[in-house]
């Protein structure tokens, strides 16, 4: 909404040196620049307005403007209660004007520019407005938004005064949060008016027309009204905190967003999107089962706000700015373009330019539009605040500015458009300025002249391009929808945009006869229609010409698109939703519908199918014989293995009685091995007695592979039961690995059993490394076992200084007096630093670095160990938190703020949560991938991404924290210059982008004694997701061919982990060429041996000394050497085991640097080194176990050892 800005702390702090004072309007306006050939124009400042929020234009050039004055606080209401996001309950509902409470906002109309194109008359149309968040002009009135309401007021005359009190058309948008509140009214190209809606007010609207329907809930996304029709409809669910919305050239909606590091969404009916789920709550349909994100960015640049864009359409500016979308960055003070280019159905974007840069940190740009000049206006709210956190009312109100961004081109003369003649308005359809078309189309709606539709329909099937649809659009509103033939001619436009807008308008035309022609069309389309953008809406519309899905998905044409899918499933969702069992008739309804050949039903509908079944089977067995039957109804293993991936996410961890009876279907199944370990896990889930009994069994037999052994355990851990939980304790108990005792002990902490709990508590002050660090998180994390940890500090056998505060605080969500007590008399009042200390440091910081020149380099190495774990920045670091690259990151003070007081202001997204389980521990964290069944609560521990999967039935209660998990006085260990540092790397320019093009990585298997094709592939897998390279396989055919060896001559990183073979010939020479060059090398494992042919490779290139292996069997323990500690190689790696046999290296070459070391009983080795020789890096492990791969340790020294010796 119109503030989505950042947090500072509270009233007193505004006292800082935070801002300069702002610039009178033409001092601010000589400081701005604009692209070559553009000029910025001061149009309209205080004290002709202030506090401008939205503005538009009338049928005769005059500019209307929302001045925003009553925010943030109502009028007449006092505040009861405000939660942790300030969203605020009022004492009462406001009734609508003119009874209500008067505020100060009013919407204003501009008139008479002067030569200089500065308005210099005005005249309030309406004022004593409270919180009023949007208008929009038509139908012979103003629409205005004051939430609770969306009223209208009418001015049949056009003389500038609203003949009379306004009409209630809908009530109960939400009003918690006043920068979050229902805005930006539209019209749309189909004769709607569309608005957002914010994202921390829930809006529950009831349409005052239709007492019949119930209200319509939902937090965030795109809504529409029909004034015709009166017809309230949630258009899209989700987004951010939405502030501006605009069509396209073709229809399409793109709404604004405050996620960083993206600039739009592309909303299409009935679809969802992202939303702070921790937050806001789960999307309204619970079998949504995903959800669409923002258009894909490349580039971006500024703060996380981008909002109030508009879709530039006009000839004014030249080419380049043309359909390019223009949106105002709140955060650092300019206005950017963005261009925006098709993908499938959907777009995909990256950043322009800027167009308006107002080197003034005041400058918020909060709404643009499209003038009837061709030009851009930008409102510009004028603020030195860029904070909604505070709720007092400091904002800045005397001031307010718009201005036009004005490129050289013809003036329109004086105009009234509501004096055209009908013909002369449809000619309009075709003005190059969308504004004109806008305009036209809601004058004619308005007349409702059906004079003019046989033109319309002429030229809907004739004209070119947007052109044709602005006739269709038109036509529409003006009854053409009621001819079934013409949509049929309709439908067989070779214009895709006419088709999917033919087939959406048919949807809402109620009255159009589905006649024998348009049936058959309709199926035609089913098999032969291409277009993503046209099957999107074939999907989408409901109520329309029933398109056959069963076809659509024979056709196999939409696996890739971004959203087809996905809505797929929604349509499923749909159809399957009044499915009942009671005859087997019922069944074969849905049988039809089971399209096996089709690759999107096995891969996105058949899991989704069987999820939402089996979990409604929770509460109803006649679903649950749905699912059943699903399952015998399948034709293959895969389909089969796609159906149980989909029962297994519908149960976390144990079955509910109702889901129980699936056992015995699944057994059916299991002599299959191709799915045995899901079937396992589905069984074990289920209670299954039998394979619990044989998992025991096999988890106890001598022979088994201890990597299989951990696979047991997980899966036994699922179950809550004190057999299952005496025998992982057993399995603790004998360990002799670590990495296996710290499985067992994790699997353990699932266990409900106080004996085992009280051993563990015994066995604390004597354990070490890992396993004491999980005993640490594991027993803090009850109330019983916390008390009886803390009893030891007490007695002094354990010393406190060893338990992080942070795990401690934890401790006090217990309230519990005795756990209080030892806390207060050890540790002191767990209490968060007063304001006025928090204020104190800020000010002596902030004073400290100004004077102090920061050394970024330093700052780096000190962001990426004391930072990166959870946030990112230029690239570069975790996701845990926000991403830094688009905070507000060069004002100093703001920055501080964050770090001194992180709890000031938490985003959305990054709410802690804590939840209490029925076990009885107590987690917090962030909340991941929620879904119906289960959340994910992500904490860091050790400096270490921990994520824990909790099912919703093991909650008791899950509550927000108002505390960040970013921990307070994080720069009291850091001196002034490394304070100083730091805060010059996070305010540095970002690096440029020298080089674009994916880095090329070749990998060269043939180790088949460890399984490196299998490795390599799910390693490749991983690092494309996450990095910008392009990994080839290049795989052993014999002993003596490797296929795709031929692009060693242009990769730019060969890894080789390759075994004894012969190749020779060309084969062999592409080997020593590339090892010969200065081209950057890995090694893993058996590549010290992996030419039988050139054996020398290890000696002379790897630097190795390989002379075999110890025998297999006992583990070997990784350790990390002093030298490793500091090394970017072994960033954020921890001691690990690997189960491979350790390696003999006794004389490795003197210029290795030894990052690690592995030890079994005797022996002790190098496992991992560094050789830099002539300016090459390479990298060699003897490590490479398959098991190792598992091993997210060994894949990030991987991952990191690629960043190294390629230089990024």
């Amino acid at each position: 909404m119109a503030k989505y800005f950042l947090a500072l702390c509270c009233l007193t702090f505004l006292s800082l040196p935070v801002w300069s004072q702002g610039y009178q309007p033409e001092e601010a306006l000589r400081k701005m620049e604009s692209p070559k050939g553009f000029q910025i124009q001061l149009v309209a400042s205080e004290p002709l307005i202030r506090q401008p929020l939205s503005i538009s234009f009338d049928e005769r050039g005059r500019l209307w403007v929302l001045q925003y004055l009553q925010y943030p606080t109502p009028a007449g209401l006092k505040a009861v209660q405000r939660d942790e996001y300030l969203r605020t309950v009022w004492d009462k509902v406001p009734e609508p004007p003119p009874f209500g409470p008067k505020g100060i906002d009013r919407i204003t109309i501009l008139s008479e520019p002067n030569s200089q194109g500065e308005f210099t008359k005005s005249k309030d149309f309406l004022s004593d407005l409270n919180i009023c968040s949007g208008f929009c002009l038509g139908t012979g009135g103003v629409y205005v938004l004051q939430s609770p309401y969306l009223l209208f007021y009418p001015d049949k005359n056009r003389d500038d005064v609203p003949d009379g009190p306004p009409e209630v058309l809908l009530k109960g948008f939400g009003m918690e949060d006043t920068h979050s509140l229902a805005n930006n009214l539209q019209w749309g190209p189909d004769g709607w008016l569309y608005g957002a809606a914010g994202s921390t007010s829930t809006s529950r609207v009831i349409n005052p027309a239709r007492t019949d329907s119930p209200a319509i809930e939902f937090q965030q996304g795109i809504w529409r009204y029909h004034p015709r029709k009166k017809i309230f409809e949630l258009f899209t669910e989700g987004g951010g905190n939405i502030w501006g919305l605009d069509f396209d050239k073709y229809g399409e909606c793109i709404a604004g967003t405050n996620y960083g590091g993206k600039a739009m969404m592309h909303m299409i009916p009935g679809a969802y999107y992202v939303k702070s789920f921790s937050k806001h709550g789960e999307l309204h349909n619970p079998f949504a089962y995903g959800y669409f994100d923002h258009v894909p960015y490349q580039d971006f640049q500024g703060g996380h706000v981008t909002n109030g864009g508009r879709i530039y359409q006009a000839e004014r500016y030249p080419q380049e700015f043309r359909d390019t979308y223009m949106a105002g960055n709140l955060l650092s003070n300019v206005v950017n373009w963005h261009v925006m280019s098709s993908d499938g159905s959907s777009f995909k974007a990256r950043h322009g330019g800027t167009l308006l840069k107002a080197n003034d940190s005041w400058f918020r740009p909060v709404d643009c539009r499209l003038g009837p000049d061709g030009c851009l206006y930008v409102a510009d709210w004028y603020d030195k605040r860029a904070s909604h956190l505070d709720p007092i009312d400091n904002w800045d109100k005397t001031n307010g500015r718009i201005y036009r961004v004005f490129y050289p081109g013809s003036e329109p003369k004086p105009f009234d458009l509501s004096k055209l003649k009908s013909q002369e308005l449809v000619e309009l359809l075709e003005n190059p300025n969308k504004w004109y078309r806008i305009e036209a189309k809601r004058i004619l709606a308005e007349r409702q002249d059906r004079s003019v539709l046989p033109r319309l329909k002429t030229l809907a099937l004739g004209s070119e391009d947007w052109k044709s649809l602005e006739s269709l659009w038109m036509a529409f509103q003006l009854g053409g929808f009621e001819d079934p033939s013409w949509v049929a001619q309709l439908l067989g436009s070779a214009d895709p945009h006419i088709r999917a807008w033919t087939i959406r308008l048919a949807g809402e035309q109620t009255n159009l006869e589905r006649t024998t022609d348009l049936r058959q069309i309709a199926e035609k389309l089913s098999s032969t229609e291409s277009n993503p953008i046209v099957r999107v809406q074939m999907l989408q519309t409901p109520n329309g010409l029933d398109f056959d899905i069963v076809r659509m998905l024979k056709s196999e044409r939409d696996q890739k698109d971004p959203f087809l899918p996905l809505l797929y499933w929604w349509r499923y969702d749909r159809l399957t939703n009044d499915i009942a069992v009671d005859t087997s008739s019922d069944l074969e309804s849905l049988s039809k519908f089971l399209v096996w050949e089709s690759q999107i039903f096995r891969d996105v509908i058949l899991p989704r199918l069987a999820r939402k079944f089996l979990f409604l089977a929770a509460s109803s067995e006649r679903k649950l014989k749905i699912g059943i039957w699903l399952l015998k109804k399948a034709p293959d293993a895969a389909a089969i293995r796609a159906i149980l991936s989909g029962f297994d996410q519908a149960i976390i961890n144990e079955a509910n009685n109702s889901q129980l009876n699936l056992a015995s279907a699944l057994k059916v199944l299991s002599k299959n091995n191709l799915y045995d370990e899901l079937l396992s896990r589905l069984l074990i889930k289920l209670r299954d007695e039998q394979a619990i009994s044989d998992l025991m069994v096999k988890l106890r037999a001598p022979e088994t592979k201890e990597s299989d052994r951990l696979k047991f355990i997980k899966l036994l851990s699922l179950v809550r039961d004190k057999r299952i939980g005496e025998v992982i304790y057993s399995e603790f108990l004998k360990a002799k690995s670590e990495g296996y005792r710290v499985a067992t002990l994790q699997a353990l902490q699932k266990q409900q059993n106080p004996s085992f709990n009280s051993m563990l508590v015994e066995m604390f002050p004597k354990s070490q490394g890992s396993i004491r660090s999980v005993l640490k998180g594991m027993l803090l994390a009850r109330e019983d076992t916390a008390l009886q940890l803390l009893v030891k500090v007490d007695s002094g056998e354990l010393k406190a200084t060893e338990f992080p505060m942070e795990l401690v605080k934890n401790c006090a969500l217990f309230h519990s007096k005795k756990v209080d007590e030892i806390i207060l008399k050890h540790w002191g009042r767990i209490v968060p630093q007063s304001a006025g200390e928090k204020i104190a440091r800020i000010r002596s910081l902030s004073a400290a670095i100004r004077k102090t020149a920061g050394n970024p380099m330093h700052g780096k190495e000190l962001f990426t160990k004391t930072c990166s774990t959870c946030h990112q920045i230029f690239g570069e670091g975790g996701k845990v938190g926000p991403d830094l690259t688009s905070a507000d990151r060069k004002n100093l003070d703001y920055m501080l703020t964050q770090i001194i007081d992180p709890s000031a202001y938490i985003r959305p997204e990054y709410i802690s949560h804590t939840a209490k389980l029925s076990s009885g521990q107590v987690l917090t964290g962030l909340i991941k991938d929620p879904s119906p069944e289960r959340i994910t609560l992500q904490n860091i521990r050790d400096n270490q991404v921990l994520e824990t999967v909790i099912s919703r039935s093991d909650i008791e209660e899950l509550s927000p924290s108002s505390v960040s998990l970013m921990p307070e006085k994080l720069l009291d260990t850091f001196s002034e210059q490394d304070a100083a540092d730091l805060l010059a790397y996070l305010q540095s320019t970002p690096p440029a982008k020298a080089n674009t093009k994916k880095l090329k990585i070749l990998l060269i298997s043939g180790s088949l004694e460890y399984k490196s094709d299998e490795s390599l592939v799910e390693f490749k897998k991983i690092v494309e997701k996450e990095y910008p390279w392009e990994c080839t396989l290049a795989i052993r055919k014999t002993d003596s061919e490797i296929l795709n060896l031929k692009f060693l001559k242009d990769c730019d990183l060969a890894i080789f982990f390759t075994r004894r073979l012969t190749v020779e010939g060309e084969q062999l020479q592409l080997v020593k060429d590339y090892l010969k060059s200065n081209k950057p090398l890995i090694g893993i494992r058996t590549a010290s041996h992996g030419f039988q042919n050139y054996l020398q490779m290890d000696k002379e290139i790897l630097g190795g000394d390989y002379q075999g292996h110890y025998g297999a069997g006992p583990k070997c323990e990784v350790q990390i050497t002093e030298k490793g500690k500091s090394h970017p190689i072994l960033l954020k790696v921890q001691p690990f085991s690997s189960p491979g046999s350790l390696y003999k290296n006794p004389t490795p070459a003197k210029d290795i640097q030894v990052l690690l070391t592995g030890s079994i009983p005797d022996h002790k080795e190098p496992v991992a080194w560094i050789r830099e020789v002539n300016q090459r890096r390479l990298f060699y492990t003897s490590l490479g176990h398959p098991s190792d791969f598992q091993n997210p340790n060994f894949r990030r020294m991987l991952t990191n050892a690629i960043l190294w010796v390629t230089e990024k």
